[in-house]
């Protein structure tokens, strides 16, 4: 039997591979929790998982909680960072189960550039050319379009060979993953033949497939899930499907009956008043999500994710 904790996102089926995209961590390391709330499903059917969320929330936290906990049961799992973060983060942890890389859009373009031509190289040489580089950085989302096109270049079976069966993508805070998620659609709409708006369209089409997830992450806070269910209604306008949330950094110690003469239990019962509010919003709106209490005993990098997925039940 399967159990996913307080609410989850369903689906079926493992994978042998996963890619994560860029992590950057907080101090506080995670656990997913709650009571069972459905049983015999598998979560995490999807191939492409883009997660999202205001500044400080920890999503990083939770796209490294995700690969690590399906790493258990997969064989190939890589971090790449979009953020160079990771450079140092796992120098210590020789036993980790992923393999770190580093993206950028100029990057992803300049491969993307040698790829065509077959020539290595060529593409790093024309975009070090001072003009060239001014050009492209007043290119609107051409660096997230690059970044897109790498990250769905398997689905659409173009572009440099990446093969994976799960990626998971610790993309921007909310505004700029937005302009991410729109730059297919605007290029699309603006070059309406030819091999850009070809590409453009696939990128679109992986998007909006069963292969791939947005995820939200927000902390117990109904003003700022609030706003962050306003981008999920925004990414489904444009993708045509619901977000997963993920409620980040929840105080575990909550008091049944709490004396509100002590001031930390007092606290305490706003945080769950709140956190109460949170969920009735999100169930309000049909949004599936998972939780994750705030824990401050990681002692490594590894034993920081083995914490974050400690109670997250995956077949």
């Amino acid at each position: 039997m399967h159990y996913l904790y307080r609410i989850t996102k369903t689906g079926s089926g493992l994978s042998k591979n996963i890619h994560l995209i860029s992590c950057n961590f907080f101090c506080f390391p995670l656990n997913l929790l709650g009571k069972p709330l459905l049983s015999g499903v598998s979560i995490f059917q999807e191939e492409i998982f883009f997660v999202t969320g205001k500044g400080g929330v920890g999503k990083s936290s939770v796209a490294a909680a995700i690969a690590h906990k399906i790493a258990k049961t997969s064989n190939d799992v890589k971090l790449v960072d979009l953020d160079q973060y990771f450079r140092n983060m796992f120098e210590q942890d020789k036993q980790i189960d992923f393999s770190v890389e580093e993206w950028t859009g100029m990057k992803c373009l300049s491969e993307y550039v040698d790829h065509l031509v077959k020539l290595r190289g060529l593409g790093k040489l024309f975009f070090d050319n001072p003009v060239m580089s001014k050009l492209l950085n007043i290119a609107p989302g051409l660096f997230e379009l690059a970044i897109l096109g790498k990250l769905s270049s398997k689905q659409r079976e173009h572009g440099p060979p990446l093969s994976y069966d799960k990626l998971i993508l610790d993309s921007y805070a909310t505004g700029h993953s937005l302009s991410m998620l729109k730059a297919p659609f605007v290029m699309a709409e603006s070059i309406t033949r030819g091999p850009m708006h070809v590409q453009s369209q696939g990128i679109i089409s992986v998007l909006q497939s069963e292969a791939f997830q947005p995820v939200v992450v927000v902390t117990p806070e109904l003003m700022a899930v609030e706003e962050s269910i306003e981008l999920a209604t925004e990414i489904e306008r444009l993708l045509g499907k619901k977000s997963l949330f993920v409620i980040n950094r929840i105080y575990k110690e909550f008091a049944d009956l709490p004396d509100l003469e002590n001031p930390w239990e007092k606290f305490l019962y706003q945080k769950k008043n709140e956190l109460d509010k949170v969920r009735e919003l999100l169930e309000a709106k049909s949004y599936q999500y998972l939780e994750s209490p705030l824990v401050t005993n990681a002692e490594t990098s590894l034993d920081l994710l083995e914490k974050m997925g400690a109670q997250w039940k995956i077949s």
